[in-house]
């Protein structure tokens, strides 16, 4: 869906000017998002995925307004004229909220540009563990580790050559790690803390987007889904330091019992592994159900080929990360 066919009404129920200026903008690879400039204000327009309901968006709507309450400069929902966080029509579902004034780019990556980093997420963990709001899980089985190993464990038997290799390999590696640290306090948690989350000011990290997935878990799933999108960007010995970087500026900051640093550090390793590996089990097992990952027909030559290359650059993610074990 382009801007020329975003329905007027969707614009009117949120009591924006139908005639406003709306741009595609990039990201929004679940959601397909737009830019909104009109005379009232600049927004964040959202086609929502039919994977999340709309009770995801009534409460991470909520979770928001905490946040925004306690001084976080977090997306603001805008309700339509009949109070809702978001309005259907036709089977779609929009989101509106205000836009927020940040760098349009990227800063260059550096230890202490990661150390503001890991100083930012403690500070989020600290805020949301003062949030008393219940919430459903918003996507099936989401970052349920074991559930997607044994899921593909069901299908090595359909696979074929490299990827039933590749899936007996992923399920030899999950089975040797330790999963402890997963013990610890549940609390409300990002769940999708990647750097391109992370809204950058004057070069200085400060806020966060993207709360669909948001849910109760440990901390380490967010340190270790950081640092697992860290690793796709880098590798070696600047990876190291990045990763150094920012664990040590979540450990200075953190309320979280959770030992020495090198604990904490080896903790943090090992949570961005296991994430790696349920992100190429889930690839894998897509090649059996053909039920969640879209792929590029231009690309690859067929759906088992675009899931075998996933899968396998996301193992080398693991490797990457099983290396920082040993430095």
């Amino acid at each position: 869906m382009d801007s020329h066919t975003i329905p007027s009404a969707v614009l009117t129920a949120f009591n924006v000017s139908p005639d406003a200026r709306i741009e595609t903008i990039s990201g929004g690879k679940v959601n397909a998002t737009w830019l909104v400039e009109s005379n009232e204000g600049k927004y964040i327009l959202q086609s929502i995925s039919a994977v999340f309901s709309e009770d995801m968006i009534t409460e991470s709507t909520k979770i928001l307004d905490e946040l925004i309450v306690t001084g976080w400069d977090v997306p603001k929902i805008l309700r339509t004229h009949d109070n809702l966080p978001f309005y259907s029509d036709e089977g779609l579902t929009w989101r509106l909220s205000m836009f927020i004034d940040s760098d349009e780019a990227l800063p260059e990556l550096s230890p202490q540009l990661l150390t503001e980093c890991g100083t930012l997420l403690a500070s989020l963990h600290r805020s949301l563990n003062n949030i008393h709001i219940s919430i459903n899980p918003t996507l099936p089985h989401y970052r349920e580790h074991t559930y997607h190993l044994e899921h593909l464990a069901e299908r090595v038997d359909s696979l074929a050559d490299d990827a039933s290799s590749l899936a007996a390999t992923t399920l030899e590696a999950f089975r040797s790690l330790d999963l402890a640290h997963e013990d610890s306090p549940k609390q409300l948690i990002h769940a999708d803390p990647k750097i391109n989350n992370i809204l950058f000011r004057d070069k200085k990290p400060y806020t966060y987007i993207d709360w669909d997935t948001i849910m109760v878990h440990s901390p380490y799933i967010d340190i270790g889904d950081f640092l697992r999108s860290l690793t796709k960007e880098m590798k070696g010995s600047a990876l190291h330091d990045l990763v150094v970087a920012f664990c040590q500026g979540y450990y200075d900051s953190t309320d979280l019992t959770c030992g020495n640093f090198e604990e904490f550090y080896n903790n943090a390793i090992t949570s961005a592994q296991t994430i790696a590996l349920e992100n190429t089990a889930r690839y894998l097992s897509d090649i059996v159900d053909q039920s969640h990952w879209k792929w590029d027909e231009n690309k690859y030559d067929s759906h088992e080929d675009a899931m075998v290359d996933q899968a396998t650059k996301t193992w080398n993610v693991y490797t990457e990360l099983a290396a920082l074990h040993s430095r």
